[in-house]
């Protein structure tokens, strides 16, 4: 799975939309699965809350809300069916420590 994430962060550097399909409920009801979206890179100082991002965690591609933004550089997201947020991570998509 390291690839397919290694190859999903070369295809957004470049510019280029991904499509990728929804595997789990997390972000029920507004994404189902098996449902493809189309992701593209933006510049992390545009995204807002309430905007629906995606990130890696754990060698898995996340694709949840933004619930906060922190002055420091990291997003709280967290998927819409769920009870609780996710842990922070920085707006570049990576794990916050």
């Amino acid at each position: 799975f390291a690839r397919k994430v290694a190859l999903c962060r070369c295809v957004l550097g470049e510019g280029v939309p991904l499509a990728l399909r929804v595997r789990g409920t997390s972000m029920l009801p507004s994404l189902w699965p098996f449902e493809t979206i189309v992701v593209r890179a933006i510049d992390a100082a545009g995204a807002r809350v309430g905007d629906v991002v995606l990130f890696e965690r754990g060698g898995e591609l996340i694709v949840h809300r933004i619930a906060a933004a922190a002055g420091d550089g990291t997003w709280v997201t967290r998927g819409d069916s769920l009870p609780a947020d996710d842990a922070p991570v920085y707006e570049d998509g990576q794990k916050a420590a």
